[in-house]
């Protein structure tokens, strides 16, 4: 069975290691057109549980300074989002990068005509499923720091295990973080930073489930 993804924002990387999870034999492609998984951009990485709980250690590399510890409520999103790509890839999984598709499901097949960063990604790609999440209807605006202090009394911070801590904010309320010291500032649209790790999981096996 050959599978693509088109896109790869967790709830995409989680889908594609819980389809793998079932399949190891399937044949998985990921399509991203930006250049690169993780490492670009930041979402919220609060954790609403213990690390370990919400991902299998089949799913991830050793996350170096970002893995949690027993105290950690946090960690650096985006590394998380690399390590799992890397772990895909290392399953078996094609990401294409910087890869753009057109898709054609006329004739009973799905094709997709993959033109973008060399000889791997173009051509075409006929497959027996395409999947793809469906954005967030009515997202709210978040926006986020990260500092060396220590935690406040916001309900939407948590402590990385490098030291740092990772606060969000609601759009309403940024008028009272403007002029503070931080080391990162974020911007991201979603429901709720506090579950944004846990709903990512949630959707990921949902589409899986989608052709299992």
């Amino acid at each position: 069975m050959r599978v693509a993804i088109i896109g790869t924002e967790l709830s995409n990387l989680i889908c594609a290691h819980t389809l793998l999870d079932q399949h190891p034999e399937m044949e998985l492609h990921l399509i991203e057109e930006r250049p690169e998984t993780g490492l670009m951009g930041e979402g919220p990485g609060l954790l609403s549980g213990h690390f370990e709980e919400l991902f299998s250690r089949d799913w991830h590399h050793h996350l170096g300074s970002q893995q949690p510890n027993h105290e950690s409520s946090a960690l650096r999103r985006s590394w998380l989002e690399k390590s799992i790509a890397s772990k895909l890839s290392e399953r078996g999984a094609v990401i294409h990068l910087r890869t753009h598709s057109t898709i054609d499901s006329e004739g009973g097949k799905t094709s997709l005509f993959l033109t973008g960063a060399g000889l791997a990604s173009e051509g075409e790609l006929i497959v027996d499923h395409l999947l793809s999440t469906t954005p967030e209807r009515e997202s709210n605006t978040w926006f986020g720091g990260v500092h060396n202090g220590n935690l406040k009394t916001s309900s939407y911070e948590g402590s990385r295990s490098d030291g740092l801590v990772e606060v969000w904010w609601s759009e309403e309320e940024n008028y009272q973080y403007e002029g503070r010291k931080w080391l990162q500032l974020m911007e991201w649209k979603g429901a709720d930073p506090r579950t944004a790790l846990l709903d990512a999981i949630s959707r990921g096996r949902a589409l899986a489930a989608t052709i299992l």
